[in-house]
């Protein structure tokens, strides 16, 4: 099963607005944790099924009305899911073999397709 994935974030929100992320780990602990700016990419190593990242809207934005892309570089099973706080993004098993290199692409905010 490929259970791993480097995942690359982009924040391309307009107007300018930053938002707030979170890497946690599986025993829940939080790995990294930052803001990123506008045109910025932060990239992430999910080492297991269990790992997550959690990202949070731009202060003021409606949840429901920010546009989310997720893209795998091969056909990979992401969860990425939405609250009303937050959009949480990890792998889920697979049939994959676990060599598989794996990328993710995440675009937060932008033009929806």
């Amino acid at each position: 099963m490929a259970n791993q994935a480097d995942v690359f974030i982009k924040n391309k929100f307009k107007p300018e607005h930053s938002f707030k992320f979170k890497h946690l780990l599986p025993n829940g602990s939080v790995n990294s944790e930052g803001t990123l700016p506008v045109t910025e990419e932060e990239k992430f190593f999910l080492p297991d099924t269990q790992s997550k990242i959690i990202v949070d809207p731009p202060p003021g934005f409606n949840i429901k009305d920010c546009w989310f892309s997720v893209k795998g570089m091969v056909d990979l099973n992401i969860v990425y899911s939405r609250t009303d706080n937050n959009w949480t993004i990890n792998i889920i098993p697979n049939d994959l073999p676990p060599d598989v290199p794996t990328t993710v692409n995440v675009t937060m905010g932008g033009e929806a397709p």
